[in-house]
């Protein structure tokens, strides 16, 4: 049971590691990943929100039903 459990470990780790790797080729603008730039703005997005439906607790004048 333990060398199944250690297979999907190591698979799993080469895995990550294939996704997380950053490649530098010269003459170029180094960027982050496409999907470490839309992690980043929907949790943006997410905080603006949570920011947002917040105010009503505070001014409830602005949020009326």
């Amino acid at each position: 049971m333990s060398g199944a459990v250690e297979r999907f470990d190591e698979d799993a780790r080469r895995l990550a590691a294939a996704h997380g790797r950053t490649v530098v080729h010269s003459g170029e603008l180094l960027r982050h990943p496409v999907y470490t730039r839309l992690v980043h703005w929907t949790s943006a997005a997410f905080f603006i929100l949570a920011l947002l439906s917040g105010f009503a607790i505070y001014t409830p004048w602005l949020f009326r039903s």
